[in-house]
């Protein structure tokens, strides 16, 4: 199944617009992406701008011309664009005057101001993270739904859209981190780039299929979508909680058959136990550490600072000597380098670049800090503390045992992540893979 775009030219009020599609319930439609030729809404029926819709079909262009006549006639749009766009074609327009349609006819296309450019895999303070405002859960809703009609971008542009939809809160690098977990998006080149995941069923670890169960969608959604399951059953939406993340939408099967015949219907992936994969194919923590990109730092070009055992950074002069966890600054503003957070192997002398608290993790494993799973098999969660939070491909299988993001649980002064939905052969396998020891409780 193809998702592309096909592409119309329009003079009308783009709100009113929005709301007619909106109002639209076909099946192979999936989104839209709207293109502006002037900031001033009284211009738009003067200058007129673009207007392209998704479509799911078996290959690009595959529409037939009833279908395509229709969108036209209920929308009042131009048909007079070339066959259809993906959107890498779409997202690749700018603010120069570029070619667009068949009649030599060209636009300028508006983009917001660029914001300064900065690492997505920069250091999160945990502090901040502890509550995100409950106000933040549809936005993030529209910004899940904004990111699978973009179908991939870079972190900049996610910067950018999730400024302009949510503001300057400080929590862009959790939240796509956080999307990533659920499964609705995957990182591409170090964190630079990001791409959607395909719609997918996903079934809970713990869960079986014979006598009925629950299941929930990972990946792309849209509003279009959501709509055409609820024609034809049931769904439960659930908040992840508080720490930032979209609706879990759950629905709810008599059989595996039946889930399946679903899924195909909507042209969903069916996954299955996906956290039981995905356990049994992770690297082991050595191969991970091995494969991770190795930047090249010449210290006396930089400013260090190192993550002290303590929490926070302390400033660090000449070459280091130890392994640990190095924030690295250039001394030189105007390289155009970024402040990066690295992991420096001083047996091997080369450093490795990978998410904040993957690094930590490596960190503190590396330097004799032991790391401890606590498992409870009566309650079927796991209990890993904050400062000991798994690398990102780890955590991404524990998330995925139940489509919900951990929650915070304090014990003794000290705060921990709770998992939940895992069976005990699932966290054995994570625990045994990133070096950590597992205490299973049988109460």
């Amino acid at each position: 199944m193809e998702h592309w775009y096909i592409g119309f030219s329009a003079k009308c009020d783009p709100k009113k617009l929005l709301d007619k599609v909106s109002n639209l319930n076909e099946s192979f439609l999936s989104g839209y992406v709207c293109y502006e030729r002037k900031t001033s809404i009284s211009q738009y029926w003067q200058e007129g701008f673009l207007f392209f819709i998704g479509i799911n079909s078996e290959a690009k262009g595959d529409l037939c011309k009833d279908k395509r006549h229709f969108l036209s006639s209920v929308l009042g749009l131009r048909d007079d664009l070339p066959d259809g766009f993906f959107y890498s074609q779409i997202s690749s327009f700018t603010t120069e005057e570029i070619l667009v349609s068949q009649n030599n006819h060209r636009v300028k296309l508006y983009q917001p101001p660029s914001l300064a450019p900065t690492d997505p895999f920069a250091y999160i303070d945990e502090q901040e993270e502890d509550y995100i405002p409950s106000a933040h859960s549809e936005k993030l809703e529209h910004l899940l739904y904004l990111l699978s009609v973009r179908e991939m971008g870079t972190w900049q542009a996610y910067k950018e859209l999730y400024h302009k939809l949510i503001g300057d809160d400080k929590r862009e690098r959790s939240i796509i981190r956080n999307l990533a977990l659920l499964g609705h998006i995957e990182f591409l080149s170090g964190g630079k780039k990001w791409i959607a995941a395909p719609t997918c069923l996903v079934q809970p670890d713990t869960a079986s299929l014979q006598n009925g169960v629950m299941m929930f969608l990972a990946g792309r959604r849209s509003a279009m979508l959501l709509r055409e399951l609820e024609s034809s059953r049931d769904i439960q939406f659930t908040y992840s909680n508080l720490r930032g993340g979209p609706q879990r939408v759950c629905l709810y099967f008599e059989n595996e058959a039946e889930a399946k015949k679903f899924a195909r219907k909507h042209r969903i992936h069916f996954a299955g136990q996906i956290a039981k994969h995905m356990a049994l194919r992770l690297p082991k923590l050595r191969k991970w550490e091995l494969d991770l990109p190795q930047p090249t730092i010449i210290p006396s070009q930089y400013r260090l600072q190192r993550w002290a055992e303590h929490g926070g950074w302390e400033v660090f002069d000449g070459i280091p000597k130890e392994s640990g966890l190095y924030e690295v600054e250039p001394l030189n503003e105007k390289s155009g380098e970024l402040k990066r957070t690295l992991y420096y192997d001083a047996k091997k002398k080369v450093w490795r670049r990978a998410d904040w608290y993957g690094l930590r993790y490596l960190a503190l494993i590396r330097t004799g800090h032991p790391i401890t799973i606590h498992y409870s098999s009566a309650r079927q969660i796991a209990l890993i503390s904050q400062e000991h939070r798994l690398p990102y491909i780890y955590e991404r299988a524990l998330v995925l045992a139940s489509g919900v993001l951990p929650n915070y649980v304090e014990h003794d002064g000290q705060k921990y992540l709770s998992y939940s939905e895992l069976s005990e052969e699932t966290v054995q396998r994570i625990a045994q893979k990133a070096e950590a020891q597992i205490k299973v409780y049988e109460e």
